[in-house]
């Protein structure tokens, strides 16, 4: 994936759902998203408009899972020194 570049909506051959999904929650900068897709994030979500709403307002929360295993371990330790 190109640095900063969107994926393709949704992304490879197939098309799947599911696949989509996953690349967006891996996305380094969600807020990249086309605006018709993005709607905000913090450290631990990304939430989404979905592209198939059955209601006037629906959106899906999808956990992040684009950080690195560095990162939740650094997390891990400062929340450690925390409570010390």
């Amino acid at each position: 994936m190109a640095s900063g570049a969107p994926p393709a909506w949704p992304p490879g051959p197939s098309g799947a759902w599911n696949q989509a999904l996953a690349v967006m929650a891996a996305h380094p900068r969600p807020e990249t998203l086309p605006p018709d897709v993005y709607l905000r994030h913090d450290e631990h979500t990304l939430t989404i408009y979905d592209g198939y709403p059955k209601a006037k307002y629906h959106f899906l929360i999808l956990r992040e899972s684009g950080r690195s295993g560095a990162h939740q371990r650094r997390r891990g330790a400062e929340r450690a020194r925390r409570l010390r």
